[in-house]
């Protein structure tokens, strides 16, 4: 009788090391996201959501709302401000820094989850910053 293989574990993914120019990209809130103060000084944010298609009709004549909302803490709150289309990631980090009194490393891997997160929600864009020589 064969004996049986003990189960491959999948490598652990590490992370790769970030650099300059991926941190050179700017974050850009798209036209779909809606920003709402709370009574903290805490940002909900709205995405409009708009199906296509059959589902997109049927909604639409049930006046069915699309949209999600999601409640930022205070961290989430300081990066979406700092979001205005020409501040990189790399500077929002740095301010991101001084503003919480956190080791670098420590934002900047914060900053990128929480930035590939909006991404995924399609509540943030990047977009490569233009050379001008």
């Amino acid at each position: 009788m064969a004996k049986r293989r003990k189960r491959e574990q999948p490598a652990e993914e590490t992370p790769r090391e970030i650099t300059d120019d991926m941190l050179a990209v700017i974050p850009i809130r798209p036209e779909n996201v809606e920003t709402r103060e709370d009574s903290q000084g805490m940002l909900h944010l709205r995405v409009m959501l708009a199906p296509e298609g059959l589902v997109g009709r049927v909604a639409k004549w049930m006046r069915y709302d699309y949209s999600r909302t999601y409640e930022l803490d205070e961290f989430g709150t300081y990066f979406y401000r700092q979001v205005d289309g020409t501040t990189s990631l790399k500077t929002i980090i740095r301010r991101m820094v001084k503003q919480f009194d956190k080791p670098y490393k420590d934002v900047e891997y914060a900053v990128v989850l929480f930035t590939k997160t909006l991404m995924m929600k399609n509540m943030l864009v990047l977009e490569m910053p233009t050379s001008e020589h």
